[in-house]
């Protein structure tokens, strides 16, 4: 596994500077910059740093924050019993869910609020522990001998990132040879994470099921032809 100034060192390397301490057209923190970037982009499209974070409830409120630091929450529980996610809008139209007279032993709902809070229905009896699994900020990354917070086989990726950004700064021809990179890096982590990146809109597996109304009928209906004389 590299380590992040030896992945700076690299990167420097295929940009054809001689001295990797102290390169000349680029600066180390500035390449730094752009090895964070790399973290950051690779981490929205593999979502693979994850984290569970406790959150301590009682029944004064029905909205809580996310710790600091969370992109998306994916799932949440008590001990080992998940809460039904559900829309504002269908818990709204179900209950009085902010009246503090609705309690239960422990909540059973949740909904996501905004980015960074959520609400939880109904109000525990006693304080519980919502445990939440959450899409994660990765640690900034430092020109140190520090582990890079993504799995060895992405480590090539990063380099590319760093390479293609550097280049694209140049303008002109580097410019184009620094997209080319960049349309390798999502290449790869496509390819690595499984997932399709380029493809922005779902498809349907089988036909969706619809059922054409009676005006819809109506309108599409189309007169006999008219009989010739003699049939």
């Amino acid at each position: 596994m590299a380590l992040a100034n030896e992945l700076l060192d690299q990167a420097i390397r295929r940009l054809n500077e001689l001295v990797p301490a102290s390169p000349v057209r680029w600066t180390r923190p500035e390449l730094l910059v752009f090895l964070n970037d790399a973290v950051h982009e690779l981490n929205l499209l593999s979502g693979d740093i994850q984290r569970t974070v406790s959150i301590a409830i009682d029944n004064s409120a029905n909205v809580w924050n996310f710790p600091s630091g969370t992109i998306a929450p994916l799932t949440l529980r008590v001990e080992n019993t998940y809460l039904y996610r559900e829309s504002i809008e269908n818990l709204d139209k179900e209950d009085d869910w902010e009246n503090p007279l609705r309690t239960r032993m422990d909540p059973k709902i949740w909904c996501p609020l905004g980015l960074y809070k959520f609400i939880s229905y109904p109000r525990p009896i006693n304080p519980r522990t919502i445990y939440a699994e959450v899409f994660q900020e990765h640690t900034p990354v430092t020109d140190a001998a520090v582990a890079l917070p993504v799995r060895p086989e992405y480590e090539r990726c990063l380099e590319d990132f760093v390479v293609g950004r550097a280049l694209f700064k140049e303008g002109g021809a580097e410019a184009q040879q620094g997209l080319a990179f960049y349309n390798r890096f999502l290449d790869a982590v496509g390819q690595l994470t499984g997932r399709n990146l380029l493809r922005s809109y779902p498809a349907w597996d089988g036909r969706p099921a619809t059922q054409m109304s009676e005006t819809t009928l109506r309108r599409g209906a189309q007169p006999a032809p008219a009989q010739a004389e003699g049939q």
